[in-house]
């Protein structure tokens, strides 16, 4: 990292460390729980709560209830089953309807099996880091596809062992939380969350 600005080695680092310390255990913990949930409102809740109260850093709490409402009202549009009833239950206030619930409670109503649903939210996780880190200028979109083999390699690893029936939703990534805390602060920021 010359100069203070991230080389590609810090950016495939950082990404990893969300991988394997805060999406692993905590947001495809939720998620698989969500799936399980099924149509199950009040299981998809508590792990929704639960992956809520997990969140130390409130941009990210934020966020990520910003981007799970979001996704849900498209599902809702797309006339996904269940998602009205979800969509209910979050305007009630009864559950926060994060990112990674909605994604296993939708994607599980839409048909995908719980190991597909896991692996794509892992995708997702990489690309939108990806993408940030070229917005950023960090890494060039060339390299940044470089890099996409690798990561996912890390999000295969990490669904190669299922999530434990009774898996409870624990992420760690201080040194991230913090940023994310001092970003928001900012008069003037690049991302939302």
């Amino acid at each position: 990292m010359a100069g203070g600005k991230p080389d590609e080695a810090a950016v495939a680092a950082f990404i990893r460390e969300q991988i394997r310390h805060r999406w692993a255990s905590a947001d495809r913990v939720a998620l698989a729980l969500a799936h399980r949930g099924g149509a199950d409102i009040g299981a998809v809740a508590d792990a929704d709560r639960d992956l809520d109260r997990s969140t130390v850093c409130a941009t990210l709490r934020e966020g990520a209830t910003r981007n799970g409402r979001a996704l849900l009202a498209t599902h809702r549009r797309l006339g996904t089953p269940g998602a009205d009833v979800y969509a209910a239950a979050v305007a009630a206030g009864e559950t926060p309807g994060t990112l990674a619930c909605v994604q296993g409670f939708c994607w599980r109503a839409i048909g995908l099996e719980e190991a597909t649903a896991v692996a794509l939210s892992g995708y997702g996780l990489t690309a939108a880091g990806l993408a940030a880190s070229v917005r950023l200028g960090f890494v060039g979109a060339l390299r940044a596809q470089v890099l996409t083999g690798p990561l996912l390699a890390e999000v295969a690893s990490v669904c190669a062992a299922p999530v434990a029936a009774g898996a409870e939703i624990a992420g760690f990534t201080p040194f991230a939380d913090i940023a994310a805390m001092r970003q928001a602060t900012l008069p003037l920021r690049l991302f939302s969350n």
